[in-house]
């Protein structure tokens, strides 16, 4: 990552919605204002992953050369979304049925069903909460899982940066994510019904 990067980063502000859009989505029905709102979700969610994703395939030395890139870009769209579950739900899943029509028109999979997807993310987000470790910290397990996914359970020595870049992704999602839990709630959409389940 350049130094630039880094610094836009931390300069940078995480894109929320703003007022004048969330007064507007007040107006709308409950069910109609939680569709919209993951709506925003799902963009902001793809949009970080494909940065992401895009950024390390350009940089020189990165460690995730040669991966294909759209394997790339659908692994860390689902940590995308399972980090973004986490944080406005605290594991719930309560936006993941929506989250996850977004994702399923987006891109479409000839060689299984919708359900077959969904419960196929459902089991990576499983994987992901069992290595997960937010009492002390350490997010090494969970960065192994995520570049296990990838590559498979072999190790080799660029497992370690890419688990490093793995999890300091996750750690950034997180924080830029962190405000929409607040729009959420003023939006009235906590009290949304839970649907997914792992």
């Amino acid at each position: 990552m350049s130094l630039t990067t880094i610094i836009r980063r931390l300069m940078g502000r995480p894109e929320f919605i703003g007022r004048d859009q969330q007064q507007r989505l007040k107006r709308l029905p409950l069910d109609q204002r939680n569709k919209e709102f993951c709506a925003i979700l799902y963009r902001h969610c793809e949009k970080r992953a494909t940065d992401f994703v895009k950024e390390e395939l350009q940089r020189g030395e990165s460690p995730y050369q040669g991966i294909s890139a759209a394997l790339f870009f659908h692994e860390m769209l689902a940590v995308t979304l399972w980090i973004m579950d986490k944080k406005l739900t605290n594991g719930k899943l309560q936006l993941m049925d929506e989250l996850h029509d977004h994702y399923f028109r987006a891109y479409t999979a000839l060689d299984c069903t919708v359900d077959e997807r969904h419960a196929a993310l459902l089991k990576k987000y499983k994987g992901y909460d069992d290595t997960w470790n937010e009492i002390t910290g350490h997010l090494d397990e969970f960065g192994l899982k995520v570049v296990q996914n990838l590559y498979g359970k072999e190790e080799n020595v660029r497992t370690r940066e890419r688990t490093f870049w793995i999890i300091h992704y996750a750690d950034d999602t997180a924080k830029a994510f962190f405000p929409y839990k607040k729009v959420r709630k003023e939006l009235d959409l906590k009290s949304a019904p839970e649907k997914a389940t792992v």
